[in-house]
């Protein structure tokens, strides 16, 4: 049984090494991860170029028609209301609504309103691409916000997330305040209260440039604002996994076995004698969450769910099906770089997950299969003799589209 998660080897690919550097990713998951914030200034605005520039924003804003929720607008931490910078435009077949107005838009910018342009890594490919470098190498899902702050303003009042953020400055400067966390890694049912969750100590106050970064563990509450410059800064967030996750995951399987499924004693809640007899059966019955098998299966599962949720970033994939009939054994053909997959071998077959598929085949076809998933490209002739030369381009032809393999 395998799970690999490949190195991204795609041209100018930001790598969670080039996120950090000069900081090595060893250090940072040593001293970092979950522990404290780091803060990184760099002296190069040209840093991010090839992930986003001001250019890309204010084409993206004024010139893209998108919708919402792909935008918000915010003023001191308060929504503005939709219907004051959105539009019904009409769009062939029928009325497209709640579109980005460019001018409504640019007004309440210039008035001290933040643009947010919300999970841009789905259309914008160099952050789809930079999410899944992050998640090839963390294993936990990866997603960005955009924040376009006007001169002299403050999207957000202090609060902390619940969820791990890289912060990358990518144009303009802003000053941020970090303070100390007063929730020690919040989960998702915890969320920041203004009333309770006072700032605490403050750690640090960084004026972010052009190339920048921050990275605050989840619970670190931090404020930023922005003097006589405007800013636009990347927030890469990382919801994690966490052990409840994954012990969640591991109840969730118990509803096969009828003891977990059966009533509570009647009258538990008013006899001394239940409730001492129900606490010994919750022992005995918690005990089968940690057996080795099942708690081996709860974590493939959590891997499973991973890899299958995973979408598909790269393009060049629309006409493949059109280009297979002229596909022989010496094709040479390679694995897509940004799929993360899960290859596992049994004693009766072979499966390759990924994107959501699933790709079976008789294990005696193993070592054809785990040939296909190298990064270096490959002819079906190269292929291993347990598959003959039919059986090796049938192989490819359906990899090939379902996509997790592309013509070198």
């Amino acid at each position: 049984m395998l799970f690999h998660a490949p190195s991204m080897s795609l041209p100018n690919a930001f790598t969670l090494a080039r996120l950090l550097a000069p900081t090595s990713p060893s250090v940072f998951l040593q001293e970092y991860w979950e522990e404290r914030p780091l803060v990184l200034q760099r002296s190069d605005p040209d840093y991010y170029r090839s992930l986003l520039t001001a250019a890309d924003v204010d084409r993206l804003v004024t010139a893209s028609d998108m919708t919402y929720p792909e935008f918000r607008l915010v003023r001191s931490g308060a929504p503005l209301p939709l219907p004051g910078y959105t539009k019904t435009a009409s769009s062939g077949g029928g009325p497209a609504r709640r579109v980005a107005d460019p001018d409504r838009i640019v007004e309440e910018y210039q008035n001290g309103a933040t643009i947010i342009l919300q999970g841009l890594h789905r259309s914008w490919a160099p952050l789809a691409t930079l999410c899944r470098s992050l998640e090839a190498a963390l294993s936990h899902p990866t997603q960005t916000n955009i924040y376009v702050t006007p001169p002299g303003s403050q999207g957000f009042a202090p609060h902390y997330d619940t969820h791990d953020v890289f912060i990358l400055q990518v144009d303009g400067s802003k000053h941020w305040r970090l303070y100390d966390s007063p929730v020690s890694l919040p989960g998702r049912s915890q969320a920041y209260k203004e009333q309770g969750s006072p700032a605490g100590q403050l750690l640090g106050e960084p004026d972010l440039k052009p190339g920048d970064l921050i990275y605050l563990p989840r619970g670190f509450i931090h404020e930023a604002l922005t003097s006589e410059q405007r800013s636009i800064h990347v927030t890469l967030g990382v919801t994690g996994f966490t052990w409840l996750d994954l012990l969640s995951e591991a109840a969730g399987a118990c509803r096969e076995d009828v003891r977990f499924r059966r009533t509570l004693p009647p009258g538990f809640a008013a006899s001394e004698e239940l409730r001492t007899a129900m606490a010994a059966q919750l022992t005995e019955l918690a005990a089968e969450l940690t057996r080795p098998e099942a708690a081996l299966r709860a974590v493939d599962r959590m891997i499973d769910q991973f890899i299958d949720t995973r979408r598909p970033i790269s393009s060049e994939r629309l006409f493949v099906s059109e280009q297979l009939a002229a596909l022989d054994l010496q094709t040479r053909v390679r694995r897509r770089p940004e799929v993360l997959f899960r290859l596992r071998a049994e004693e009766e077959r072979v499966q390759l997950t990924f994107q959501g598929k699933k790709v079976e085949l008789p294990a005696w076809a193993a070592a054809s299969v785990a040939c296909c998933t190298g990064e270096e490209p490959f002819r079906a002739a190269d292929l291993p003799d347990d598959l003959d030369a039919s059986g090796k381009l049938t192989l490819v032809r359906r990899l090939l589209r379902e996509g997790f393999l592309q013509y070198a």
